[in-house]
């Protein structure tokens, strides 16, 4: 993982961080693989189910159902090589900001999530 972490800067890992810590509301340190595909949509990053697999596949998911923080920020990384920018990072915050305050509440995020899971 230190490998992986030296070719992110500081800010990616922290805004990385911060992802994962709004998805892991139970804070058991690991998040289920489909709340990483919607963090992934809001990105702007709209995998199909094949290729989310695929991505699981490159960073040596063991299928549990759940990953921790360092395959999380594995896949990122591998994400960010083809089409991930800051913009799209913070666009995602902004449209879990409903309150306009700079932070997203836990609600707002699980209220997102669970809009999207139902489509």
């Amino acid at each position: 993982m230190s490998r992986i972490l030296n070719n992110l800067t500081d800010e990616e890992i922290e805004e990385f961080q911060e992802l994962f810590n709004m998805a892991d509301t139970k804070k058991r340190g690991r998040i289920y693989t489909k709340d990483v595909k919607y963090i992934l949509s809001l990105l702007g990053m709209n995998l199909s189910s094949k290729r989310f697999i695929f991505l699981l596949k490159e960073i040596e998911y063991d299928y549990s159902g759940s990953i921790d923080f360092g395959t999380f920020i594995a896949m990122m990384a591998k994400k960010i090589e083809t089409n991930y920018t800051p913009d799209k990072l913070h666009k995602a915050f902004a449209y879990l900001d409903i309150t306009q305050t700079g932070v997203v509440s836990t609600k707002a995020l699980a209220e997102n999530i669970g809009i999207y899971h139902k489509v």
